[in-house]
């Protein structure tokens, strides 16, 4: 059984062929970009990341003239700036980037000296002029020693003192910097002192860390700064999983470089969405992928679709879950090896159907190849390939689309339908750093427009037709 563990990145495929890449790759002077991409976009542990950084690192954009060049069209700049060591994870935010097309430059300052690096302008961190800043503080450095002696008044003080010193270093850095900036979420300590209920204990160091993230989201709005949620996602794992307190006594380590490559694609997918290049538009295969079965074969009460059966149930739970994505503002398409008649039929008239026909942008189902589609798709919404992801149950559907169109999103998407929509979330191809009221109108605009595109392939004299009605 495959690992689901948000670490691993198992939404990503596997390279049968990984060594053997790897190391052609170790022997190449200049490696090709595209080869370091395709790496990218297949499941890498923490060596595997390393191997493929190196190669990275070696990459020289060549100019018109045939010349090496520092830095492409695509390069952008990050400087971290941490309270503990970061050295390991830098590699990993390298990989992740070049799996979104970016070639990224990296900084890391001495961990706790970045209010020196910040108020000093002829600083290595002002030298190297980055896009993006990360900060990353652990709990001591922000609380200092534990005190259960406090009162439940003056543990809320200690929260707002170190939200205080986070702001305060939001502050310098805005004054100076334009660009984005990122707040990793404080990890918590990985014990309790009364369990369950350790909210009632106030000085709790496990409570202080969940009452301050709690506030540094509240403030990141009005500073314009985004968080990356570790809290969140460390605890899809668990904790453990993240946090390994030898390493930390060791070397300092807050984040295990066993999940170095999970934060790097954490880290990346922030400054993805920040330049607007998170998925737009979700592409969906329907039989064994919505439904259970082919609705060519099985009709429509042949399909297995909700209540009275677990795979049914799931089917639809993912549906909820695609509907909803429709409703902040993603994209929604089909795109099948179906009669177009046979396709529609369960979105008009299965009762359990929860995706309908209205909540559909662009509808294609025909027996030709899922790229050809795919392309089709993405020129009725006059959207480009990369904004597109396709979900579908099949292997050999899914291998097809990344060989042909390897822009588009692909995820490996488990056996199991019960885990789609985990699958999809964990992805995070539609990364958004807030919505707007715009975005929860988007999908209804794709769709009238799609419709209106589909009119006038059908009709070319689209008000002769509109009077003739």
């Amino acid at each position: 059984m495959t690992s689901s563990a948000f670490k691993d990145l198992y939404w990503l495929p596997v390279a049968p062929d990984l060594r053997e890449r790897l190391r052609r790759l170790a022997g190449e002077p200049t490696p090709d970009w595209n080869e370091l991409v395709r790496l990218a976009n297949t499941r890498l542990d923490f060596v595997e990341t390393i191997r493929l950084d190196r190669a990275l690192q070696r990459f020289a954009p060549v100019t018109a003239n045939g010349a090496s060049a520092d830095v492409s069209a695509n390069a952008l700049s990050v400087a971290v700036l941490s309270s503990s060591t970061a050295d390991h994870l830098l590699p990993a935010c390298r990989v992740a980037a070049a799996r979104r097309g970016l070639r990224l430059r990296t900084y890391l300052g001495d961990y706790g000296t970045y209010l020196p690096e910040l108020t000093d302008l002829s600083s290595a961190f002002y030298q190297f002029e980055p896009d993006v800043v990360l900060f990353a503080f652990h709990a001591q450095h922000l609380f200092g020693l534990s005190d259960l002696s406090v009162s439940p008044a003056e543990a809320l003080r200690r929260v707002e003192t170190a939200a205080a010193r986070v702001t305060h270093v939001w502050e310098l850095c805005r004054s100076r910097f334009r660009g984005q900036i990122i707040q990793q979420s404080v990890v918590a300590p990985d014990f309790t002192l009364i369990g369950s209920n350790e909210h009632r204990l106030p000085a709790s160091p496990r409570w202080l860390v969940e009452c301050l993230n709690n506030r540094l989201r509240e403030l990141a709005c009005r500073y314009r700064v985004d968080i990356l949620a570790l809290d969140w996602f460390s605890a899809l794992d668990g904790l453990r999983a993240w946090h390994d307190p030898v390493l930390w006594h060791r070397a300092k380590q807050e984040i295990s470089p066993i999940a170095a490559p999970a934060y790097g694609e954490l880290v990346i997918r922030l400054i993805a969405a920040q330049k607007g290049l998170s998925a737009k538009c979700l592409g969906l295969d329907l039989d064994n992928t919505l439904w259970g079965g082919a609705i060519g074969d099985d009709g429509l009460e042949g399909i297995r679709l909700g209540q009275g059966s677990a795979v049914g149930e799931a089917y639809v739970g993912f549906q909820h879950y695609v509907r909803d994505l429709g409703r902040r503002g993603v994209i929604i398409a089909v795109c099948s090896k179906n009669e177009l008649e046979n396709a529609r039929a369960p979105f008009d008239s299965h009762p359990e159907m929860v995706l309908k026909a209205e909540h559909i942008a662009c509808f294609v189902a025909n027996w030709n190849d899922k790229v050809a589609n795919l392309r089709a798709i993405a020129e009725q919404l006059n959207i480009g390939v990369d904004a597109l992801v396709f979900a579908d149950d099949n292997p050999f559907e899914r291998n097809l689309v990344r060989r042909e169109l390897p822009a588009v999103f692909v995820p490996e998407l488990p056996e199991d339908p019960a885990m789609y929509a985990r699958c999809l979330s964990d992805a995070g191809y539609f990364e958004a750093l807030q919505l707007s009221s715009e975005d929860f109108e988007r999908s209804g605009q794709y769709r009238a427009n799609a419709a209106r595109k589909e009119l006038r392939a059908s009709h070319t004299d689209l008000d002769g037709y509109l009077q003739s009605l």
